[in-house]
């Protein structure tokens, strides 16, 4: 049987699933700080994309990056 915890990856993919469920409970929860936590997950993302040698989830990371970077610095409360 595999090991269900056993990566490649250096377990960025589970860094990044943990930062976006903090993320979205604190987006939800109207903190401000949840774009922080997506941004964490991003940058994992984009880390696991280059390990993964996945151009499409790289770029696409790096664009959802910069969107929650937007999100974070246009902020009001």
């Amino acid at each position: 049987m595999a090991d269900i915890f056993a990566s490649n990856y250096y377990r960025f993919d589970y860094i990044a699933a943990i930062c976006v469920i903090i993320g979205m409970f604190f987006l939800g929860n109207k903190k401000h700080i949840g774009f922080m936590f997506y941004m964490a997950a991003t940058a994992s993302r984009i880390i696991f994309a280059t390990l993964a040698k996945s151009l499409p989830f790289m770029i696409m990371n790096v664009l959802l990056f910069i969107m929650n970077l937007r999100g974070f610095l246009l902020w009001k409360k």
